[in-house]
Order: C-alpha cells, then structure tokens, then sequence
C-alpha cells in the first residue's frame, strides 16, 4: 500500500514538473495571445463598412498592439486599424476588443468592442 501511494505521488510531481509554466498551459487550453488578436481582428472587421480595405499592425509584437489577460480564457487587446470609412476616405480607428476564448466550442466569444 505505501508503495502504491508513493508511486502516485512521484506521478503527480512528474506531471506537474514537466517544464511547462502556467502561462503556456493556459494558452494551451485557452489560445495565444496571438490567436486572441487575431479574433479580435475579426470581430472588429466585421463592424467596418469596409472591412477589405482593413489594415491592421502585423502582431502584438509591434509597439502598436498589446495585451491584457483578464483571465483563465479572456484577454483584452488594444490595437488600431486603418480602413476606408462610408466615403471611401482611409482613417485610422483605435479599438479595444475584450474576447474569451469557449473550451467547449473551441471557438472565440466578443465579450466587449471599444472603437474611437
């Protein structure tokens, strides 16, 4: 029996001890940022009248993106986008886009959509 239980334990530890941080595990159950900013691209496309002239910064790499985890699967990303508005004029829009990303679905959520 005590052999059993510490064979248990040494599982456990071995499982958990696996190099892997918190913040990787999460974004594996949960997505990347870089996944979140891409939905956060959609769903902001999908509010523009032009939504094929949308041009966005490349990644949250670059100074004009970033963001926040909110929580497990939440994350809140800031960014702009340069699109052509109902007269055809190119403007710059900044947004902030709250999006949760549904293990049962496997698919992202728009909690919340801030377009200056």
């Amino acid at each position: 029996m005590r052999g059993a239980i510490i064979l248990v334990v040494a599982a456990t530890l071995a499982a958990c001890s696996d190099g892997e941080t918190l913040a990787e595990r999460t974004y594996r159950a949960c997505g990347t940022p870089a996944q979140a900013f891409q939905a956060a691209k959609d769903f902001v496309r999908g509010k523009l009248k032009s939504p094929g002239t949308a041009d966005f910064p490349g990644s949250l790499l670059s100074r004009d993106a970033s963001h926040t985890d909110i929580d497990e699967c939440t994350t809140m990303v800031t960014s702009h986008v340069d699109a052509q508005n109902g007269f055809g004029a190119m403007i710059r829009t900044e947004f902030t886009a709250t999006v949760k990303y549904d293990r049962d679905t496997k698919k992202w959520a728009l909690l919340g959509l801030h377009m200056d």
